[in-house]
């Protein structure tokens, strides 16, 4: 029997994870790149909201590209 701070510990990190066929540091290399591309995407609109003449079509470009990229992620996984 697991003892409790292990179940926890299972559960935070390592379950959602497992669920998605990935290990902790796959899981962690996909968060974070992915994040990363959001983080430049935001930057990127917040610049268009000030000036409209710039990155025109990138943020929506670049969220139909991330959002197919996780429909094809949770097609195979088939986790929500």
């Amino acid at each position: 029997m697991k003892n409790p701070l292990h179940n926890m510990l299972d559960k935070a990190f390592l379950e959602h994870p497992r669920l998605n066929g990935e290990s902790y540091a796959q899981h962690m290399a996909f968060t974070l790149k992915y994040g990363a591309i959001l983080l430049v995407t935001a930057f990127c609109l917040l610049v268009h909201g000030l000036i409209p003449g710039l990155f025109t079509h990138t943020a929506s470009n670049k969220i139909k590209e991330l959002n197919s990229i996780f429909e094809q992620r949770r097609n195979r996984t088939n986790y929500d």
